[in-house]
């Protein structure tokens, strides 16, 4: 994914910045697989962002680890970010109030 195709989305975005040898990334990986659903029918796109194969968004939304999620609104705003494992109420939490 670019920039370009997020600008062009025009509905709220959460992006999951990962890596592949990172533990933590695959813990968050399990908890966003079983909210996916949830946020998807919430009109709310997730993208999966691998570091090291996407230097572009890595630049763009200053990732300095991972796992890290990044909440966009419909016109590419950043409404919340968070490192590290947030607990899946708290993800749902931010997602209801960002849309």
């Amino acid at each position: 994914m670019t920039v370009e195709e997020l600008n062009s989305l025009k509905k709220p975005v959460l992006l999951q910045f990962y890596a592949d040898w990172c533990g933590p990334c695959r813990i968050l990986k399990d908890t966003m697989v079983k909210l996916e659903p949830e946020i998807l029918n919430l009109n709310v796109e997730v993208e999966k962002v691998n570091i090291d194969l996407n230097r572009e968004l890595v630049e763009e939304f200053f990732i300095r680890s991972v796992p890290t999620l990044v909440l966009l609104n419909a016109e590419g705003d950043i409404i919340w970010r968070e490192g590290g494992l947030p607990s899946p109420q708290k993800i749902l939490r931010e997602v209801l109030q960002g849309i």
